[in-house]
């Protein structure tokens, strides 16, 4: 009777590692897609906030440099503090659409106050480049982000993940919406 009861134990010890074990494998496997969507999203919320950063000291070289409306930096510091703040897909948006309107008429108000200083001055075009470059790096990571956040989705949703993603209370994530210039094909009329 002994050697049935330690039988028995033994089996109910080895069901519980091996479920413990599968119970862990797929929460390992969920929080590494949900880190892993987590940490594209910041990399796209740190380079907006970089380029925040480049369109501030563009506003303070148009101050520098020339005749700005008040309104015109009102907007620019408005779009930085926005995309300072931002934290959800939707509010990146909203500030990337915002740093680049505010980018455009701080450049629009240097061309018109200093042209020779726009044309010739090494440092404007260095800070234009750089906020270029941010600006390139952002479409990147956005596309890495959505990626992610798709593997994550899909992992979530498919069985046997779906059940553990309910058990374990992991959610759908969105992506970042297609930019707009993207979404339809530019008319061309001769």
């Amino acid at each position: 009777m002994k050697k049935k009861t330690v039988m028995i134990l033994s089996l109910c010890l080895a069901a519980a590692v091996i479920v413990g074990g599968v119970f862990f494998f797929y929460y390992d496997g969920l929080s590494s897609a949900a880190g892993n969507a987590d940490n594209t999203l910041a990399a796209v919320k740190n380079n907006i906030t970089r380029r925040a950063q480049l369109t501030e000291k563009l506003a303070d070289f148009a101050k520098a440099h020339g005749e700005v409306e008040k309104q015109t930096l009102d907007a620019a510091a408005d779009a930085c503090g926005a995309a300072k703040s931002a934290e959800t897909e939707s509010a990146l948006e909203a500030a990337e659409s915002a740093l680049g309107k505010a980018e455009s008429l701080l450049k629009l108000a240097l061309r018109a106050s200093a042209p020779g200083l726009v044309n010739n001055d090494t440092a404007y075009a260095a800070l234009t480049e750089d906020i270029y470059e941010a600006k390139k790096a952002t479409g990147t990571l956005r596309k890495n982000h959505n990626a992610a956040v798709r593997a994550y989705n899909e992992k979530i949703s498919s069985f046997p993940w779906s059940f553990f993603s309910r058990l374990y209370g992991f959610g759908e994530k969105s992506c970042f919406a297609a930019e707009e210039d993207t979404l339809e094909t530019p008319a061309v009329d001769f």
